[in-house]
Formats: C-alpha cells, structure tokens, sequence
C-alpha cells in the first residue's frame, strides 16, 4: 500500500513539475508576445505620428523601453556634430534634471560608446573609473549605455539605469534596448529630413533667405497679432536697378554675385532680428517687427 501511495506521490510530483514548466514557457511566450506588440505599438506610432511631436515619440520610445527592461530612469541623447559634447533630449527618473546639460563627450560613458559604436554595460557605476562627479548620480548603481547609429556613425545614445541595487542586464535586455535605440535613431532621421524639406521649401536656393511661401506665412502670423493688439511692424520693398545690363553684360553668374552681396548687405543693415526675403530674381522685402503690451 506505502508502495502505491509513493508511486501516486511521485507521478503527482512529476505532473506539478511539467505543468509549472508549462506555465514557465507560456509565461514566456507571453512576454515576447507583449513585447512584440510594444514595438509595433511604438514603430506604428513613429511612422504615422508628426515630427512636430519628436519629445512626444521620444517619451513613448524610452518610457517603453524602460519598461521591457524594468529599469526605473533612462534617458535618449545626442552627440555634437564635431563629436565634443554630449546632450541629452529627454531624460527620465535621475536624469531628468540633466536635460540640455551639455556634458563632454570625455566624460564618463559617452567617450567609450562614441568611440567603439558598441553598447556598454557598468554593472556598479558606483566603482566605475570614469564616473561623472555628480550628485544627482550618487544612487545610481547599474547603468547600459546603446549607441543611436545615423548615417553609419555614433550620433547618439539611449540608456537605462538603476537605483540603490545592482541590476544584471541580459542578452534579451541589451536586444530590446538596441532595438529601442534604433525607433529613437528613426526619430531624429526623420526630424532631420524633415527639417531639409521645410528648408528648401520655405527659403532661396541661391540666398539662403526666405522665400515668398515663407514671407506670406510670416506675415499672415503677423497680421493675426496685429489684429490681436499683440504686434506691429514695418515692410520695406527692395528692387535692384540694372540688373539685367549686368547679366547681359557680365554674364548671369556675376548678377547672382550682386544678388547674393546685396542679399548680405540688406541683412547687415536692418540687423538679425528682421525677417529678410527674396521674392524675386532682384527683389527682396523686409518685415521689421515690434511687440507692445496692451498697457501701453
């Protein structure tokens, strides 16, 4: 009887075992399942959603990414175009007070990730040679840097962190994170495209200044303020005489001369703050504006 009792025990044992590894494996499968459906949520999102929302695309990126790797802060940031300083464009948890903070690229982490285009993981920052001697990253503990690769370059860096305890960051972490830091990279790219495409439709190709769609929004802009009592202003037209007996003459390429040194002329004379533009082969308009409170 013991006997039977004992072989019921075990066959009941082994049961509970293959049935907790089945409830380990679709646990599993679940995650994955979670994630796959966070990244598409936020690739969907970085796709459709308007680069006029980057901060709000790369709040989502990060937020996510945290979460997949249960780290409590983090932050995405980029590099100077000459490599020197480091940024950072938004920041959660310790390192949100650091947004904007220029930090050198010699500093800390961000040399070696610039340097080697490779993820870095610090399991105790606490110990790390190259710390950065701030107080607000007195707590930090266990830190992994991801590179934002642009163009074939390091252009930037996501990371996530940890507070008070040691934190371990597996092979499946550190994908997720470089999968994250990729959508961040998407964002910028896309920003910047963006930002070429804003450029050349809204300013002169041989000037560099505005043009006649970008003067006509200025001063629609301005016209609301005006009507509002927030604004006033002055318009100043500017033709060029003789021209074209300089074109016919010299040649186009020393009329584009003249233009581009009246251009900067013009520039230089009603100063920085005026909104200058070339509307024409040789006309420019200048808007001057002035803001008044309504006490006045």
């Amino acid at each position: 009887m013991n006997e039977e009792v004992m072989n019921v025990n075990e066959l009941v044992n082994e049961t509970n075992q293959r049935l907790q590894h089945e409830i380990a494996n679709r646990k599993k499968a679940e995650t994955r399942l979670l994630t796959r459906e966070r990244r598409y949520q936020v690739t969907a999102g970085l796709l459709t959603g308007s680069t006029e929302n980057t901060m709000e695309l790369l709040e989502s990126i990060l937020q996510n990414a945290l979460h997949l790797v249960n780290a409590p802060d983090g932050y995405i940031g980029l590099y100077a175009d000459d490599g020197k300083t480091f940024i950072i464009h938004y920041g959660m948890g310790v390192h949100a007070a650091r947004v904007q903070e220029p930090i050198s690229t010699e500093l800390g982490m961000q040399e070696q990730v610039y340097r080697s285009g490779k993820s870095l993981y610090i399991s105790d920052y606490r110990q790390y040679p190259h710390r950065i001697d701030d107080p607000r990253l007195a707590r930090m503990t266990s830190i992994i840097m991801v590179p934002l690769i642009m163009a074939g370059k390091v252009a930037g860096a996501l990371a996530a962190s940890w507070v008070d305890v040691e934190n371990a960051v597996s092979s499946d972490d550190r994908n997720f994170l470089e999968q994250f830091a990729h959508l961040a990279s998407m964002v910028f790219e896309r920003v910047k495209i963006q930002e070429k495409i804003r450029n050349i439709a809204f300013h002169d190709v041989l000037t560099g200044l505005s043009n006649r769609a970008h003067l006509k929004q200025c001063l629609e802009e301005e016209l609301k303020k005006s009507r509002a009592g927030e604004s006033q202003g002055i318009v100043l037209f500017i033709d060029l005489d003789d021209l074209k007996t300089i074109n016919d003459n010299f040649g186009h390429s020393s009329g584009d001369q003249v233009i581009v040194t009246a251009a900067a002329l013009i520039c230089g004379a009603v100063g920085k703050d005026a909104f200058v533009s070339r509307i024409g082969g040789d006309e420019f308009i200048v808007f001057i504006s002035g803001e008044f409170s309504k006490e006045e």
